[in-house]
């Protein structure tokens, strides 16, 4: 609300889109998770986390794992299921996310909204 009132009388906004603004800014500035280069990250299907996770039914075929790999200008991570077969990885130079299954890349995109690097 204090963000709000500023905006509005140092930027002439109305309360209303002040509000919004400082909502949006309140937002962005969560904290994010420092990637230590592994995660064990829960499965989002259909914008969804898994059901499963923290419940009884919890087992490790519900998360997959993401691995940072470096090597000269290259640095990705890549991602594994529980069995350790390889999904896909994350080109961390272009942001771009290089997998095939839908839920997969609804994880992958997850990861990067919730770690930093």
């Amino acid at each position: 609300m204090k963000r709000a009132w500023e905006l509005v009388k140092k930027s002439g906004m109305t309360i209303s889109s002040g509000l919004k603004k400082a909502w949006e800014e309140a937002k962005s500035m969560a904290e994010k998770i420092k990637f230590t280069g592994r995660a064990l990250v829960a499965r989002v299907e259909n914008g969804k986390i898994n059901q499963y996770v923290g419940t009884e039914y919890d087992s490790e075929s519900n998360y997959f794992s993401f691995s940072l790999w470096e090597r000269g200008d290259m640095k990705r991570v890549y991602i594994n299921d529980y069995k350790r077969r390889g999904l896909g990885y994350i080109d961390l130079a272009t942001g771009r996310i290089n997998a095939e299954k839908k839920d997969t890349i609804e994880t992958a995109n997850y990861f990067l909204e919730a770690y930093e690097f």
